[in-house]
């Protein structure tokens, strides 16, 4: 308590130096990302069945929370926020 926390990046963003995504140029074989969501606030997974989005035309991969190693949490600074759900 009583103590600020910084953003790793404030001096970065006060000072103009940060790099932002729009200054990145996109590589030619870039990639797109779509993230389903669940249409139940607090709801619990049962089961998914991935099938049809993994059939879909363009979908190069389906990655869930079992696919990615280690913890989920992609929080900077306090914990709480998931990349993936479980």
């Amino acid at each position: 308590m009583g103590d600020s926390l910084s953003h790793e990046s404030a001096v970065k963003h006060v000072t103009g130096e940060a790099q932002y995504v729009d200054d990145i140029l996109e590589p030619v074989d870039l990639l797109h990302v779509a993230t389903g969501q669940s249409t139940i606030a607090h709801g619990r997974i049962k089961s998914l069945n991935l099938d049809a989005v993994r059939l879909a035309e363009g979908v190069v991969d389906v990655i869930t929370v079992s696919d990615v190693p280690g913890d989920p949490d992609v929080s900077p600074v306090y914990t709480g926020d998931m990349l993936l759900a479980s």
